[in-house]
């Protein structure tokens, strides 16, 4: 989604593509609402439990909220496990 072009800026506000995108070929796993990359997320697995953050860049859109769940719910059925889903604060760009 942001490998493939030189501008980024139609999915991605320049003000955050550092955290998307770090350099040296590492791009974080991104959250999209409206073709739009809102935010970035992370997952971490301990046995049958799996701890998904996500870290928004600024106020998430009406309803994003109930799509994260609906997401985190998806990927523990796939997985197998539980998700415990955490939203941090939205974050202002470094």
């Amino acid at each position: 989604y942001v490998l493939g072009y030189r501008g980024r800026e139609l999915a991605l506000d320049p003000a955050y593509a550092a955290r998307i995108q770090a350099g040296g070929g590492v791009v974080a796993p991104a959250v999209l609402a409206g073709g739009r990359i809102v935010g970035r997320w992370a997952q971490r697995r301990s046995g049958d439990r799996l701890a998904v953050s996500v870290e928004p860049f600024g106020r998430l859109p009406r309803g994003a909220r109930g799509q994260l769940d609906e997401e985190a719910a998806d990927l523990g059925r796939y997985l197998g496990v539980r998700v415990e889903l955490s939203v941090l604060a939205g974050s202002a760009p470094a």
